[in-house]
């Protein structure tokens, strides 16, 4: 049962953090997992909404771009934050499931 429960935490690892957390702050996210599910698509919608600003990127007032880029990189983490949690309530479910048997 070690051996499963080893092999599970191992299968989970930390998103890829591209851009520092230091002055970049993100909401809180908390919840069950489904609430974190929705957290997520509701970041995914917003982080393709701000992409599409960047496909067309030559258009954007000078003004703007560092204000797209780093909403782009704070969604980037939110939806990063949200992956992590995800993860670690369905590791913590399997192992749950395996120590139960």
């Amino acid at each position: 049962m070690a051996l499963m429960e080893n092999s599970c935490r191992k299968k989970a690892f930390a998103s890829n953090k591209v851009f520092k957390k230091e002055g970049n702050e993100i909401e809180d996210v908390s919840g069950q997992f489904g609430e974190v599910f929705s957290k997520l698509a509701e970041t995914n919608c917003q982080l393709w909404h701000e992409q599409e600003k960047v496909y067309d990127f030559e258009r954007v007032p000078v003004e703007e771009k560092n204000i797209v880029v780093r909403q782009l990189a704070i969604l980037n983490l939110q939806r990063n934050r949200c992956i992590d949690l995800i993860n670690e309530q369905f590791t913590s479910l399997v192992i749950t499931q395996l120590n139960s048997k």
